[in-house]
């Protein structure tokens, strides 16, 4: 960036013209400015009319007095290094969805999610990061396809639609299991401690009741398996709200034996309600076990060079221990050994 100041003479028609570079915001050089300036004036009184040609070449068209000249030439220099070391806005929006991202009693932002967004934003200090939460992924997508600005967001699936509109990092950002069966510790300890369960077997156990939500969404494969057994006694359907919450609470008072959670999910509320260690999660046998979600960017040109960016910070994070173990400290100690093993040999192998 230039400034250029233009002194005229009483008005003769020759001048001096002094040209000062400024690169960010540097006090030296902007002290140098302010002393030049000072000498300049003090070294020539016949000066009394100063125009000032600002930066990049355009006119500012101002006349000031001597006296006054170099202190407004030190702001604006100033204000002009802050303006041009300004970063960009990049928006990232989130849902609050716990343990991945949710709100502490201070109204921080929290979860194993926001841990991982704080790495990413690291990765890309040359923009000014902020967090806005959406209501849902639906208005979620609609934000960061919104090419107004510049959004990105961590956790979606892939889908034909939005692949058109967004652009999505090469690499996963989450790797998780799909929901499990909880139960109570005890019951799980009684059963020999299984490291999977078959859906079709617990069902078939008419001494144990399992509880489903009305308001929640279920896998393909657990709807599948759970529609041959409808109406059966040991199938209960609840209606109640805050429906994870609700489900494992009736666990734990021994109301149902069994339900289907992320065990993430129960890790948070079991903690939340003092019921840590009380409460375990079994894989099911007949779903797929673990899933992955991707980082997502606005379809701009900017939007892919930070889509870009984020992956190759993802490919060095991921492979640290410390990453893995932001999610790995949501899940009962049944489940880390096959975590770990699936994590090696297919979540950090996946590139598309």
């Amino acid at each position: 960036m230039s400034l250029y100041i233009i002194l005229i003479n009483d008005g003769v028609k020759e001048f001096n013209k002094i040209r000062f570079q400024t690169d960010g915001v540097l006090i030296k050089q902007t002290i140098h400015i302010y002393n030049t300036v000072n000498s300049v004036l003090k070294g020539n009184s016949a000066i009394s009319v100063y125009t000032l040609i600002g930066w990049d070449g355009r006119v500012c068209g101002m006349k000031v007095s001597k006296a006054l000249l170099p202190l407004i030439l030190l702001c604006s220099v100033s204000f002009a290094a802050n303006a041009e070391g300004a970063k960009k806005e990049l928006r990232w929006m989130v849902t609050i969805e716990p343990p991945i991202t949710y709100l502490d009693a201070s109204g921080n932002y929290k979860g194993y999610g926001i841990e991982i967004l704080k790495r990413i934003q690291a990765s890309l200090p040359s923009y000014e990061h902020t967090i806005f939460v959406a209501g849902n992924y639906k208005r979620l997508v609609q934000e960061v396809q919104d090419k107004q600005s510049l959004s990105c967001a961590l956790g979606l699936f892939k889908t034909d639609e939005r692949l058109k509109i967004l652009y999505y990092a090469h690499v996963p950002v989450f790797y998780f299991f799909n929901m499990q069966i909880a139960m109570r510790t005890s019951m799980f300890e009684e059963m020999g401690k299984p490291e999977q369960l078959s859906l079709h077997h617990m069902m078939n156990q008419k001494n144990y009741t399992l509880g489903l939500s009305d308001g929640r969404t279920y896998s393909s494969a657990i709807r599948e398996i759970v529609d041959q057994y409808k109406g059966q006694s040991n199938v209960r359907m609840s209606s109640q709200g805050n429906v994870g919450e609700s489900l494992l609470n009736m666990v734990s008072l021994g109301r149902i034996d069994y339900t289907f959670v992320y065990p993430e999910e129960a890790i948070y509320l079991s903690r939340k309600h003092g019921l840590e260690n009380k409460i375990t999660t079994v894989p099911i046998a007949e779903a797929k076990q673990l899933g992955y979600s991707w980082p997502v960017c606005t379809k701009t040109a900017e939007g892919s060079q930070i889509a870009s960016q984020i992956t190759n910070a993802l490919t060095l994070m991921r492979q640290e221990d410390s990453y893995r173990e932001l999610y790995e400290n949501w899940l009962s100690s049944n489940l880390l050994k096959s975590y770990r093993k699936k994590y090696q040999e297919e979540f950090l192998k996946i590139y598309e």
